[in-house]
């Protein structure tokens, strides 16, 4: 029996899941890091699947260059912005991503950003690297503590929750979210469910933590940003579309 055929748009898949796949399927791989997207529009007729990363467009173009073949998009992924859910939906797809595979990695790292912003490690380290590390000075890359601050969560899904039970070990004095709801976890931390407008302006440390679509995009722009305290420090753990900084800010 003919297996179904997959493209693989991504030239560094590891070798396992290759194997996998193969079982159940015959596999094309793309001919480099990651298909274009004109190598998607020639590779992807007749094929049973496409396995993506965000770095592919998979548009109503490409499903329809698929053929009636076509029946699972698969992405490398928790973010799906990327895929035309319209057209998938249009064209009776499936869609498969992976919630929740990254959520302590990306909780551990947001934490290692906000350290290492707020206690300038960045800076001391090109100080380091461009000889203006010199003699010690009492007050010189001192930077701020975590404890005593208020730190705002925009977006309280699975990442934003464990965010905020590794920030509560730092004595924080106020934890603010936002969210379609309440959440019970992040709740028994202390945490407050705010608005964004009121979490922008109470917040010492803002992470955006929220998933980009038309609603969160640009979600902090010019206004927003007028409305922070002047030594608030925000960190973005998604995609850049969230944040609209075309103009001049001092």
């Amino acid at each position: 029996m003919t297996k179904p055929k997959v493209f693989v748009a991504i030239g560094s898949v590891p070798e396992t899941a290759i194997k996998l796949l193969s079982e159940q399927f015959e596999v094309e791989k793309c001919n480099s890091e990651i298909a274009s997207y004109e190598e998607i529009l020639e590779k992807i007729p007749g094929k049973f699947g496409i396995f993506c990363s965000t770095l592919n467009t998979i548009n109503e173009e490409v499903i329809k260059s698929a053929g009636p073949s076509l029946k699972v998009v698969a992405t490398m992924s928790v973010g799906y912005d990327h895929i035309d859910l319209a057209a998938m939906k249009k064209y009776g797809l499936r869609l498969g991503y992976t919630p929740d595979v990254l959520t302590e990695a990306v909780a551990e790292t947001t934490v290692g950003l906000l350290i290492s912003t707020t206690r300038r490690f960045f800076e001391a380290n090109n100080a380091v690297k461009t000889g203006g590390w010199k003699e010690w000075s009492p007050l010189w890359m001192c930077g701020r503590g975590i404890k005593n601050s208020v730190v705002g969560i925009i977006g309280c899904g699975n990442i934003g929750t464990s965010i905020a039970q590794k920030l509560n070990t730092f004595q924080i004095s106020q934890l603010l979210y936002t969210s379609r709801s309440e959440k019970p976890t992040v709740k028994a931390l202390g945490g407050k469910l705010v608005t964004v407008d009121e979490l922008v302006v109470q917040s010492d440390f803002i992470i955006l933590s929220i998933a980009l679509n038309e609603d969160t995009r640009f979600i902090i722009n010019k206004e927003r940003i007028a409305k922070m305290k002047s030594t608030a420090v925000l960190i973005n753990i998604g995609r850049g579309g969230k944040l609209h900084f075309n103009y001049s800010h001092t």
